[in-house]
């Protein structure tokens, strides 16, 4: 996953059906929405432009290198975990 943060605004792209996310920034936590063109499962209502979209939470480490998080499909709970951390090609120069 890539991302960029702008002030309070977090947006993202990840390997996997073109995916997106998008969220606000709290403190070290992003709470936000994920979007794809295609998954398994379809949601009745469309947003950011698809209908196969979900939401999730995001708590940063202190120093920002790494994330554990959760999502879930449309309004329904996160049950599904999500995490990443920082590589060395992802480093500023």
């Amino acid at each position: 996953m890539t991302f960029t943060v702008t002030g309070d605004r977090f947006r993202g792209a990840y390997d996997g059906e073109a995916g997106t996310v998008t969220g606000i920034v709290d403190g070290a936590q992003v709470v936000g929405e994920w979007y794809e063109s295609l998954n398994s499962v379809e949601c009745e209502i469309e947003r950011g432009g698809t209908t196969y979209w979900g939401t999730f939470t995001f708590d940063f480490a202190a120093d920002g290198n790494s994330f554990e998080g959760a999502w879930g499909y449309c309004d329904e709970a996160q049950e599904s975990g999500w995490s990443g951390e920082r590589t060395l090609e992802d480093e500023p120069s």
